[in-house]
């Protein structure tokens, strides 16, 4: 299932590119008899569309906030394009099915790819596939012009960085509608026992989920600095979606000021150790995105 959808995300991504190519394959193939000029024309799209399907894939992974309205633009028209020409090569190959279907195949496929070998100016499958090689060609000029590859190298570059890293060390005066989220998660997290004062509660736990982007981690990282005078310990982790656990617990013991000597212990020694340095203290842990 998980192939599946992982190939109509491509699919949608690349248009109709991953099909085209193989039909393309087809025809190139020697019981269709094409002359050799259209052959070559073909073997040349073909490598450039290949070349345009990656980049297509390339764009895809990057948020289209990330891309300029020339790249986009490109990668729209490119997959237009796509459907366009199997279009057209379905035509071929639907002509060649029903010769084959209806017992003429061998004389009707002649008729109709000798076609190719004509030196008549006006011969329609001929300046169809060299119009196709035109669009190729102008579709592969403006992917250069317009630095569609160069654009995505960048984007990924910035990227990579962690996202949750800028939101650790961000400024909340820099944040809009950030305190009444905050103050509502601090409520929830209080009662009437104690008297306000969260440090004096039971165990709670508060969850924060939504969509990547949100602001998750920016809004628990705002609660966790809110509430810095009233719990010793206080530690703030990032964790991923499948995060290294004995990494996650030698992040924990860092934060608590014992980081360098947890190098060389196993998960269980980590687990022990955090044990031991949190009993009888009141502590606030935040995990970033998990």
């Amino acid at each position: 299932m998980q192939t599946k959808m992982s190939n109509r995300v491509v699919d949608l991504a690349t248009g109709a590119m991953g099909s085209l190519l193989y039909k393309l394959g087809d025809l190139l193939k020697e019981e269709y008899n094409l002359e050799i000029g259209a052959k070559t024309d073909i073997e040349y799209f073909s490598d450039e569309l290949l070349e345009m399907q990656l980049a297509l894939c390339k764009v895809s992974e990057v948020q289209r906030d990330n891309l300029n309205d020339q790249v986009i633009h490109w990668a729209n028209n490119v997959r237009d394009m796509s459907y366009d020409i199997e279009d057209v090569v379905d035509g071929f190959l639907v002509h060649i099915e029903h010769a084959s279907n209806t017992g003429f195949f061998m004389g009707l496929m002649q008729n109709m790819f000798n076609l190719f070998k004509w030196g008549k100016t006006h011969n329609p499958i001929r300046d169809t596939i060299k119009d196709i090689k035109k669009q190729v060609k102008d579709a592969a000029d403006r992917r250069r012009k317009c630095k569609v590859d160069e654009v995505v190298a960048n984007v990924a570059v910035v990227t990579t960085i962690d996202p949750r890293i800028s939101a650790i060390y961000k400024d909340q005066k820099e944040l809009v509608g950030i305190k009444e989220p905050r103050n509502e998660l601090i409520k929830w997290l209080s009662d009437k026992e104690g008297g306000g004062d969260v440090s004096k509660k039971q165990l709670k736990i508060v969850s924060i989920v939504g969509f990547g982007g949100l602001g998750k981690t920016t809004l628990a990282k705002a609660v966790y600095d809110k509430l810095q005078s009233q719990f010793y310990p206080m530690v703030f982790v990032p964790v991923g979606r499948n995060p290294n656990v004995k990494k996650v617990f030698e992040a924990i013991l860092h934060e608590l000021g014992y980081g360098f000597n947890a190098l060389n212990l196993n998960e269980m020694q980590l687990i022990n150790k955090i044990r031991e340095l949190l009993q009888n203290k009141r502590r606030f842990f935040a995990a970033g995105y998990i």
